[in-house]
C-alpha cells in the first residue's frame, strides 16, 4: 500500500527528470523495504 504509493511518486519524479532522481529512487526503495 504505502510502498506502492512511494513507487508511483518516485516513478513520476523519474519521468520528470532522469538523473539525480535515480539515486533518490534507490534510497527510497531501501527505506521502503
Amino acid at each position: 500500500m504505502f510502498g506502492g504509493k512511494l513507487l508511483s511518486i518516485v516513478g513520476l519524479y523519474g519521468r520528470i527528470s532522469r538523473g539525480p532522481e535515480r539515486r533518490w529512487f534507490t534510497l527510497w526503495r531501501m527505506s521502503a523495504v
